[in-house]
């Protein structure tokens, strides 16, 4: 018996060592005496990086890259003294909104909208708050995430929305407790906004959900003590009005699906090492696919992706050690993700991942490589194939006028080895085709006689 195998190379990707041909591009970026970044938003296929460099003062920094990690421009932002570059979001504009924090004894967020040469359209403040992330509806308004420091600090949680010409609209301060400290931000797909963090009472700290229409009206807090988590991190939006949120747990990270209306649909660990400012480490692409950054024990820089059932369906390493702090997806949904190097004076370091689970010349989801592309295959032979990655796949040949010859398997697959008997076969040269969850790839592969 003759056997046909589709090497799939995600497999050596998943099981080896730092590889590569897990990112399409590095970057790295030094200005002053340092720099670092923990921000970092996606508008199609360009990717902007916020961050804060130091030379006496420190100064804000936006940095434009394309698909190809090219860089469109550098910005450099001295807006206030002893300021730092805390989150960045896009909007339906394509152009980014730039959130800052005043280190001083009364508090102060800023907010910078750039414009898609680099410049400042407007540039607004947002005093007694301690800000934590900024996030962008539909049209274009600019939401701001923080902690009230009005006549006690971090008394209160803070919201406040912008006009998409800076004007501020409104702000809210909402009292859970004691005390509180704000996490990530997102807007989801009904244009509410959602935001995570802590309240403290005597009971000690409570990580929190909190829902608001765009009015700034609530729609639910949900309580995450229940469900492991140590301390929220991010929020990212996914379809229905789902969330995807992240949350410290000991010496992991505790991933949490939650439907619209704030219930559980799957919690996930993963292991990590994980950093209280990891308030930006979740995003969620155009399929659905969750990207979740993480630092090896090592100290290495790693991805994973999850689907939206919460499987592990990609891993992504390198040999680089650095400190990554943001993540985002752009319109190819590749992640890409930002942060400082370490070992030295910090620069500025992005990352641009596969973030796929296999390479090949059509992008699918397994790879054909090596060995004789055609075999003998008698009535009793099967073909053999490994996928990457669990889900549903279809696998048909076809004859040399396109027709459908056989449908092999149409269905759920796990990742793996797979074999698929083929019998009754004409003589003749067949294409073989499979497609999945990352794509589809084919090509003429078997010939019977």
């Amino acid at each position: 018996m003759r056997h046909f195998t589709v090497l799939g190379m995600a497999l050596a990707l998943l099981a080896g060592a730092a590889t590569a041909e897990d990112t399409i591009w590095v970057r790295t970026w030094m200005q002053g005496q340092e720099a670092r970044s923990r921000a970092i938003a996606a508008s199609g296929t360009d990717i902007y990086v916020a961050g804060t460099t130091r030379e006496q003062f420190p100064d804000i920094l936006v940095i434009k890259y394309d698909a190809a990690g090219d860089t469109g421009w550098v910005r450099t932002f001295d807006i206030d003294t002893m300021e730092m570059a805390i989150d960045i979001a896009t909007g339906s504009d394509g152009r980014p909104v730039v959130l800052t924090q005043v280190e001083s004894a009364e508090p102060a967020a800023g907010l910078a909208k750039i414009t898609g040469t680099g410049d400042t359209a407007w540039v607004r403040h947002l005093e007694g708050t301690m800000s934590s992330a900024v996030a962008v509806g539909e049209a274009g308004e600019v939401y701001v995430w923080g902690a009230a420091f009005d006549s006690l600090p971090m008394e209160a949680f803070r919201l406040a929305r912008f006009g998409a010409n800076g004007a501020l609209e409104w702000r809210k301060s909402v009292r859970l407790g004691d005390g509180c400290q704000s996490a990530g931000a997102c807007v989801d797909d009904d244009g509410n906004f959602v935001g995570v963090g802590v309240s403290f009472d005597s009971l000690g700290p409570n990580p929190m959900v909190l829902k608001f229409t765009s009015n700034g009206d609530t729609v639910w807090t949900k309580s995450l003590a229940g469900l492991g988590v140590d301390e929220p991190l991010g929020v990212a939006a996914a379809a229905g009005e789902s969330l995807v949120v992240t949350g410290m747990a000991g010496p992991e990270i505790k991933i949490l699906k939650l439907s619209g209306g704030g219930d559980t649909a799957w919690t996930r660990s993963v292991e990590a090492m994980p950093n209280p400012e990891d308030i930006n480490n979740v995003a969620v692409d155009g399929q659905g696919e969750i990207a979740l950054y993480r630092t090896s024990m090592s100290g290495t820089c790693e991805l994973i992706k999850l689907d939206a059932t919460g499987e592990v369906v990609w891993e992504g390493m390198t040999d680089l050690r650095g400190a990554q702090a943001a993540v985002c997806t752009d319109s190819d949904d590749r992640p890409v993700t930002a942060g400082a190097t370490v070992g030295g004076p910090p620069a500025i370091l992005t990352i641009k991942w596969q973030g796929r689970a296999a390479i090949g010349e059509e992008g699918g989801p397994v790879v054909f490589r090596g060995g004789e592309r055609s075999v003998i295959l008698d009535s009793n032979a099967r073909l053999g194939f490994t996928v990457p990655a669990a889900g549903h796949y279809d696998v048909r040949l076809f004859d040399n006028t396109g027709a459908v010859v056989r449908e092999l398997h149409s269905g759920r697959l796990e990742r793996g080895e797979q074999r698929i008997n083929v019998p009754g076969l004409a003589a003749g040269a067949y294409t073989l085709r499979i497609e999945g969850p990352q794509g589809t790839v084919q090509e003429k592969v078997v010939q019977v006689r």
